[in-house]
């Protein structure tokens, strides 16, 4: 008991700190809920020692969670081959894998008892991976759309398969979709779409020297096309890029992004009055995890 009333004795006379990195292995991680290494403590201490504690622990939390969750964004997910629909795929960055991520929900639910961001966070992520889901399902439809689409039926039982270059179709309706998509209200975005009429194809498509170009691309080769396989090309054309169940699926990526950065939205409007409280120094907490003088001393001491 005498030791410890010199250990008091002296933070009450001292007006410096001096400390250095120590291993303490019977320190519970529960009780070493802050910030800092392990210290030992030097004859002298010093209130601004644990000040500084405090500052750097809120600064962690902010630079580790409250600041990425304050700018937190969809962003493109990185794709190692070019699909047709990459734009409408997202990642974000995962504040959970921070170490710091527990203390901030123990500020949140003590500062913020209303608002659960370990709950928001799970139901974003769940509305990501669905709607991540749905795009990729439809990049694997996409193939057979097209192949269906260059086989004209006729009242033959044969009918006629038309040429096409794949990769070629495959970045026009690229740069046709994603035009629509980043550009349309998901309630504007079908009839957007349809409003793509033939007359403008028509003027998308040349023929000559037996290559088939649309938006200077080349779609086909055949030296032995007729006026009326041209007529088949175009009609083909206008009839992918207004393809219903294409359009559709894009309105429902469409309102499902927008119902995204809803989300975002939401935790941006708790978080980020946060990160400026920080910045200023003028944070408040009712969290117990914080460092303190006498948790500082029965964490190192007793």
């Amino acid at each position: 008991m005498s030791d410890n009333n010199n250990i008091f004795q002296n933070i009450s006379n001292s007006s410096n700190v001096g400390y250095s990195l120590h291993n303490h292995n019977n320190i519970n991680d529960n009780e070493r809920n802050f910030s800092c290494s392990y210290y030992r403590f030097s004859i002298s201490y010093s209130m601004a020692f644990f000040f500084e504690e405090r500052r750097k622990h809120y600064r962690n939390m902010k630079n580790e969670i409250f600041k990425p969750l304050s700018q937190l964004n969809l962003n493109k997910k990185p794709s190692y081959s070019q699909s047709l629909f990459d734009y409408a795929r997202y990642s974000i960055h995962d504040v959970k894998t921070s170490l710091f991520y527990k203390y901030a929900l123990e500020h949140l639910t003590k500062d913020r008892p209303n608002f659960n961001l370990d709950l928001k966070l799970s139901n974003f992520k769940e509305s990501l991976e669905n709607h991540n889901e749905e795009v990729e399902s439809l990049e694997k439809e996409i193939p057979l759309i097209i192949q269906k689409k260059f086989r004209i039926s006729y009242q033959t039982l044969t009918g006629r398969q038309y040429s096409f270059i794949e990769s070629s179709i495959n970045y026009i309706l690229k740069n046709r979709f994603e035009r629509f998509y980043t550009t349309s209200k998901s309630d504007k975005i079908v009839e957007e779409i349809n409003t793509y009429s033939t007359k403008e194809t028509y003027k998308n498509i040349t023929y000559q020297n037996g290559i088939i170009k649309f938006d200077g691309l080349r779609i086909a080769e055949n030296n032995n096309l007729t006026e009326n396989d041209i007529e088949q090309y175009i009609e083909i054309m206008d009839k992918l890029i207004k393809d219903d169940f294409i359009s559709n699926k894009l309105k429902k990526f469409k309102q499902s992004n927008e119902n995204l950065d809803l989300q975002i939205n939401e935790i941006k409007q708790e978080i980020t009055p946060i990160v400026e409280t920080i910045d200023r120094e003028l944070y408040e907490t009712k969290a117990k995890c914080c460092p303190t003088v006498l948790r500082l001393i029965r964490n190192y001491f007793f």
